[in-house]
């Protein structure tokens, strides 16, 4: 049997249709364009996108958040948001550093707002900066997205990898109010019912004369009409209550403020703090306190709810509630109205980081061939196994530990780093180490926290031997007999970690001129003396390829007996 594949046309278009759909959607879940905006006319979140840094700074100058009620002063290298307006002191300037490459230079005086979207149009998506110059100097520079400067009057398009444009803008003029009219009070007209007409009285009836046949009659008097009542005065309307405005400022935690573990806390967790005014006292408010995902992509930040709390019954307008997070990241705190709804033009936000970094790591005193030393010098045990054991208490939670070793604290050249299973590392074996090292240990927990020591520093001298005989400054004497050797008896203390001695014979203090040099690893060396006369030796301590400076030089004489 044979089948027929062919569709009718309403069924391919529907094919197509569907089609057309499906590749809308992927490309506008990958470009960022938010629906909400374009289509419902929802307005985007507003001073929690990054635009940029404050690169460069001469002075002062102050930023007044999207998402705060006052300015702030801020410092070089401030990470800097959309929405952002900053304003530069007196004699200052400033130049910030856009995300897209730009640059923005700020003078005296000088006030800009940073407004950042992104366009949907007929050509396509398209990253614009706008830079709304209030008053003062800008010019600006773009290089991978294009920047307008716009000012009250005109707008400067610079496209990409266009030259630097120069604005100025000088201060709006200060209108002086005009003085409101004095209201004068009218008297109020209250009105009355008029009074009403009194009745006429009954006419007499007049005496007749003799009756006549027929009697005339008497003309009929029409009754006055009732008065109309008088028209109640209306009533005055009732005033309209002004709404009330609510007003919240966040204490603390502070936008961009960096939050620590505090140190050798037994367990990785922060308690924080939010805090805020409000007035009026005791209006009744929503938190929301929400978490940044690891797995947000770029530029779509994708955040998790982790509180939605009502509050009220702040005490004198003062509001707090206390959290407890066990995790590091980005975090960002709004309150709301009772509905849940942002406070409007502005909702009240802040974001702040807790970052993963704390000191909780105990160290322990190192070894140094078993003992706890810092030099080589013998003390009654002869050490020749050179090992240096850093150790360390274990910290609840770690299954492993990092140690690195660098040169210094400042400079930080990392010299080794191993990773251990248990809580000691011993390193440098059969070799000698001196000098001075700084190191840490560190591990990497389960929450995301790294748990670390505080900078350690490593200091062992590789000291000279003491010279012990001949005393500095003595007189050897010997018999000039053709039998009788001329020797003497050259003995020093030990030295730990050593593996041999080398032993220097001169007839000058500075060892220029040198007649015996032997190296030895005994702590003793019988010298076949070449002459009368005066000497000076010294001894040396080695080990591998590294030595310890010379001993202090001692004097003898050799004379005849």
């Amino acid at each position: 049997m044979k089948s027929d594949f062919k569709f009718k046309l309403w069924e391919l278009v529907s094919l197509f249709f569907a089609i057309f759909l499906f590749v809308a959607a992927f490309f506008l879940y990958f470009s960022g364009i938010s629906l909400r905006k374009y289509l419902l006319g929802w307005k985007e979140d507003v001073g929690t996108e990054q635009v940029g840094k404050l690169e460069d700074l001469s002075g002062g100058i102050r930023r007044q958040l999207g998402t705060a009620m006052e300015f702030q002063s801020i410092k070089k290298d401030t990470t800097l948001y959309n929405f952002d307006t900053l304003v530069t002191n007196a004699g200052s300037s400033a130049t910030l550093t856009l995300d897209g490459g730009g640059s923005i230079q700020m003078g005296p005086s000088t006030m800009l707002r940073l407004s950042f979207e992104t366009k949907l149009s007929l050509q396509g998506i398209s990253r614009a900066a706008t830079v709304e110059v209030v008053a003062g100097s800008v010019s600006g520079q773009a290089k991978a997205m294009a920047i307008a400067l716009k000012t009250r009057d005109q707008v400067i398009e610079l496209g990409k990898q266009e030259k630097s444009e120069k604005i100025e803008v000088a201060a709006a003029p200060f209108v002086k109010p005009s003085p409101a009219p004095a209201l004068v009070a009218k008297p109020m007209v209250f009105l009355s019912p008029a009074p009403s007409p009194s009745p006429s009285p009954n006419p007499s009836p007049s005496p007749s004369a003799s009756p006549s046949p027929n009697p005339s009659p008497s003309p009929s008097v029409s009754p006055s009409p009732s008065p109309s009542p008088s028209p109640s005065p209306s009533p005055s309307p009732s005033p309209i209550p002004s709404p009330v405005v609510v007003r919240v400022r966040v204490l603390s935690p502070k936008m961009g403020d960096h939050l620590k573990i505090n140190a050798h806390n037994p367990s990785p967790e922060k308690t924080v703090s939010l805090e805020w005014e409000v007035t009026p006292e005791n209006t009744e408010l929503l938190v929301v306190l929400e978490k940044k995902n690891s797995d947000s992509s770029a530029g779509v930040a994708n955040w998790s709810e982790i509180l939605k709390k009502k509050v009220s019954n702040q005490e004198r307008g003062h509001g707090k509630t206390i959290i407890t997070l066990n995790s590091p990241g980005e975090y960002r705190a709004e309150w709301r109205n009772s509905q849940g709804e942002p406070f409007s033009p502005r909702p009240v936000v802040t974001q702040f980081n807790l970052d993963p970094e704390f000191e909780g790591i105990d160290v322990l005193p190192h070894l140094v061939g078993g003992q706890q030393t810092d030099t080589n010098r013998y003390q009654g045990e002869q050490l020749k196994q050179f090992d240096i054991s850093l150790q360390w208490k274990a910290y609840a939670g770690a299954k492993e530990y990092t140690v690195r070793l660098f040169d210094s604290v400042q400079t930080k050249k990392v010299l080794l780093e191993r990773t251990v299973q248990n809580t000691e590392f011993s390193f440098n074996k059969e070799k000698i180490f001196a000098g001075k090292m700084s190191y840490v240990i560190f591990s990497h927990l389960p929450s995301g926290f790294v748990v670390t020591s505080a900078p350690q520093s490593f200091i062992f001298s590789f000291l000279a031997p003491a010279l012990v005989l001949p005393v500095d400054k003595a007189v050897v004497l010997k018999r000039d007999a053709p039998d009788e050797a001329k020797t003497v008896l050259m003995t020093w203390q030990k030295t730990n970690f050593t593996q041999l001695y080398e032993f220097q014979l001169a007839k000058d203090s500075e060892f220029k001129a040198i007649v015996a040099q032997q190296k030895t690893k005994e702590n003793f060396f019988v010298l076949q003396v070449p002459g009368f006369g005066q000497y000076w030796w010294r001894v040396r301590s080695v080990s591998g390829g590294t030595s310890s400076p010379f001993s202090k030089p001692n004097q003898f004489e050799m004379k005849v007996k």
